[in-house]
Order: structure tokens, then C-alpha cells, then sequence
């Protein structure tokens, strides 16, 4: 397996996060509409990152396992466990999961299948792990903002990155539309999605932080020193054209799940 997963500094592991963090409402009402779906359990929380969900999931009586693929993610996710809460790690690939069929109840992958090359492999996978009638969750994450000036900010780094990167395989599906068309050849029935709203608080450098350390980016096998280069140079070409990277920007967001039961064959 990849090593570049098992490096991941202290600074990446805060840029992933803050990239996926939600307010706490929001995060509760998820958990909610979550959980209405997976039932009894138990839950496989695919990509479970530093656990956002697999541990408020917990918390909140769902029995439910977390595998990732980085020693250093697990690492985070175990230590931010307390004493009382349980969630069996795994570190596992997704296109190769050492799980029985049938074994979950539902499956939650959020943040994950935009990393994985052989995604769909990793799709199927994910539905023979599943029980029969048992619930997929697929999370794909968001496009680029819709604030103008961090619009600017990510095709100014993109430049700095050069050829090299918008040449770079790109793994995961290259839209939702890609995804939902590899999901009807599969043995499952689309649901209701899931769909919520809520604002995000961020800035130009909270931007910048993330892009810099884009280590579960599109382009992760290109190395941490040319996105460090790519990032300083964009910072230096921002400060001209906005003056301070730390004012607050609002963003409005949504988060959506795509939903599916698995069926008999």
C-alpha cells in the first residue's frame, strides 16, 4: 500500500479536516438522517478519515467500523476517541476489502472514491460487503467555491502547478453523472438522497492551507514539495491583488448523499 498515506503531517491532517468540517447542527442533523437509514447496523464508515462521522455515529449508539487506508489517519481517529466509545479500526483499500459478503447492515463513503483509481472496483466491493436489502452511502464532496475570489485563488495555483498536473491521471469518477451511470449496472436501487444546507466560514489562507497540503487531492501523487512551491508563489500573487488572506468569507453549502439498497441477484 501507498506510503505517501502513512506520512501525513500534522498540517494535512488539519487541511483535510477543516475541508470537510460542517457546524454542529448541521453534523447532528446528518448523523439523524444517517442512522435513519442504517438501522440496527452494523455500519462500515469506508474511508473513515479522522472519524467526523464514524465517531459521532458511535457516540450515538450505531455499531459501526472505520477503514482507511492511512496508519496516520487511524492514528488521529483512534486518539480522538474517549474511553467509552468503540469503533474497531481497519486499515484497508477499498478496491480489496477483507470482509465477508454481506457483512454490514449499511456502508457510509464520504470524501473517498475521488482518491481511489479503480473506483469502481472499490464500488463493488462496497455492495458485496453489504447485506442483501442493506444501505449504501455514498458521499462525493463538493466542486469549487462559488466565492469569486477563491475561484481566483484555485486557478492561480493550478497555473503555478503547471502542465504537469492537468495532465495527471485523475482518479475517482470525473462527475456525479459518471457515478450514477457506474451505479446502474450494479445490483442496487437508488433512494431518496440525502441533502443539506449550511454555511461555511473560510478565508484566502484557510484556502491556501488546504491546497498546499492537497494530499487526498486529485493530483496526490505528485509530490508535497511542488504543491508547497505552487502555494507560496500563488500566497505572494494573492497578497498584490487582495491585500490580508485572513478576512472571514462565508460560503453557503451543500451536502449530499447519494443513496441505494442492495438487492438479491
Amino acid at each position: 500500500m501507498p506510503d505517501r498515506y502513512d506520512d501525513l503531517s500534522d498540517d494535512a491532517i488539519v487541511a483535510h479536516d477543516r475541508q470537510r468540517a460542517m457546524p454542529d447542527n448541521t453534523l447532528q442533523e446528518l448523523i439523524i438522517e444517517l442512522r435513519s437509514r442504517i438501522g440496527e447496523g452494523p455500519c462500515l464508515d469506508a474511508g473513515a478519515g479522522t472519524g467526523a462521522i464514524a465517531i459521532p455515529l458511535a457516540t450515538a449508539g450505531t455499531p459501526v467500523i472505520g477503514l482507511d487506508l492511512s496508519r496516520a489517519m487511524l492514528r488521529e481517529l483512534r486518539a480522538r476517541l474517549r474511553e467509552d466509545e468503540r469503533v474497531p479500526l481497519v486499515r484497508g483499500d477499498v478496491t480489496c476489502l477483507p470482509f465477508a459478503d454481506d457483512t454490514f447492515a449499511a456502508v457510509h463513503c464520504a470524501h473517498t472514491l475521488h482518491l481511489v483509481m479503480d473506483w469502481r472496483k472499490a464500488l463493488a466491493e462496497l455492495i458485496r460487503v453489504t447485506a442483501i436489502e442493506g444501505i449504501l452511502m455514498f458521499g462525493l464532496g463538493g466542486g469549487l467555491s462559488t466565492i469569486s475570489m477563491l475561484q481566483d485563488i484555485q486557478w492561480r495555483f493550478q497555473q503555478e502547478l503547471g502542465e504537469i498536473v492537468r495532465d495527471a491521471p485523475a482518479p475517482g469518477p470525473a462527475s456525479e453523472e459518471e457515478f450514477t451511470e457506474a451505479m446502474t449496472l450494479l445490483v442496487v436501487t437508488p433512494l431518496p438522497a440525502i441533502e443539506l444546507r449550511y454555511e461555511q466560514t473560510t478565508s484566502v489562507e484557510i484556502d491556501l492551507h488546504r491546497l498546499e497540503h492537497n494530499v487526498f487531492g486529485r493530483s496526490i501523487n505528485l509530490g508535497q514539495d511542488l504543491f508547497r512551491h505552487a502555494a507560496d508563489r500563488t500566497r505572494a500573487w494573492a497578497v498584490d491583488r487582495f491585500g490580508s488572506l485572513d478576512e472571514p468569507l462565508a460560503r453557503n453549502r451543500t451536502l449530499t448523499y447519494h443513496v441505494f439498497r442492495k438487492e438479491s441477484r
